[in-house]
């Protein structure tokens, strides 16, 4: 209803005509919205999403169609928690989503969605840390979600077969486990590198009769991801490891941890660590006694002993039970 003509030359070149200017934007964010809505159906239906992106970047495309997820390149993250900027770490979860099963079921789009858009809040939420400078980023869920709402809606998600609000609910809890259902889907995938240096040093630590404790829930998943048949080898690349009460762990005689979110995975590692009534018991008293939470909060040394943790099979952990009466973690 407008005196608006669009013409596409030879080139592809899109050109616009209007009698004022208002209508002209109007009919640039129009084909700007359809031009996305095509381009991400095609993207995520390629067998590795990651490799339309970068071409997308390299071209200049992304920066025009979507400068959410260009604002994402070079932006570091805390080097103890990530290998790579926020852009790149998203194209790997994007991959990782695409390429396994595990994850999701064929035609399973919000999935993909969810992996392209959980980090996209971390741009505008960078900030340090006051006390020891690291590199934050608090509240970079909600950020997230509002922001793959607003791009869904104004993309009618439903034309390429997207659950607007389930999405939204995937970006909101990335970084918990939640339902009742325990299952792999909450868990994170992580790049981790034990090397040969490391994985010697670990022996050497055990033959004198020492003992290695892990610092960071980060390092368990590594240290076990490496570890085949209760022996470590040296191990680089992808690890998917989901550790539950039940879990037998073969490299650690011990953790330093924070206190972890309510029914997150990270909780699952420490009660199949400890025994799950006993870390119920230790929060109980964490509560009561006001220790901080969660990230750069108090810490707590899980030294297992009992025969609900997952430690019975390490023999030092056995000289503990057979040396003492108290046999609690």
């Amino acid at each position: 209803k407008t005196n608006t003509t669009i013409n596409v030359d030879d080139n592809g070149t899109v050109k616009v005509a209007a009698t004022n200017q208002e209508d002209a934007d109007k009919a640039i964010g129009m084909i700007r919205e359809l031009t996305q809505e095509a381009e991400i159906g095609k993207l995520l239906g390629a067998p590795r999403p990651s490799v339309g992106f970068r071409l997308m970047h390299e071209c200049g495309a992304l920066a025009t169609l979507f400068p959410e997820l260009e604002a994402m390149r070079g932006v570091a993250q805390p080097p103890e928690f990530h290998i790579a900027d926020v852009f790149d770490h998203t194209m790997l979860v994007l991959d990782n989503a695409a390429t396994d099963s595990r994850l999701r079921k064929p035609g399973d789009v919000e999935t993909l969605l969810a992996a392209l858009y959980h980090d996209v809040g971390k741009p505008p939420t960078k900030g340090t840390h006051p006390d020891n400078g690291r590199i934050t980023f608090f509240g970079h869920e909600n950020i997230s979600a509002d922001v793959t709402r607003k791009r869904l809606v104004h993309w009618k998600a439903g034309m390429i077969g997207a659950d607007v609000d389930h999405v939204v609910t995937l970006v909101q809890n990335h970084l918990f486990a939640w339902g009742d259902e325990v299952s792999d889907r909450g868990v994170r995938r992580f790049i981790r590198k034990v090397g040969a240096e490391l994985v010697d040093r670990i022996d050497r630590t055990r033959t004198r009769g020492g003992r290695v404790i892990a610092v960071g829930t980060t390092v368990v998943r590594a240290l076990e991801s490496a570890s085949r048949n209760g022996v470590l080898e040296p191990f680089a690349g992808e690890t998917q490891i989901f550790i539950f009460p039940g879990y037998r762990f073969s490299s650690i005689d011990g953790l330093l941890t924070n206190f972890h979110l309510p029914e997150s995975t990270l909780l699952m590692l420490v009660s199949a660590l400890a025994g799950r009534e006993f870390i119920l018991d230790a929060y109980r008293h964490a509560v009561e006694q006001r220790y901080r939470f969660f990230s750069y909060g108090d810490a707590m040394l899980i030294w297992p002993g009992s025969r609900e943790s997952g430690m019975e099979n390490r023999e030092s952990v056995k000289n503990d039970v057979s040396s003492s009466e108290d046999s609690s973690p």
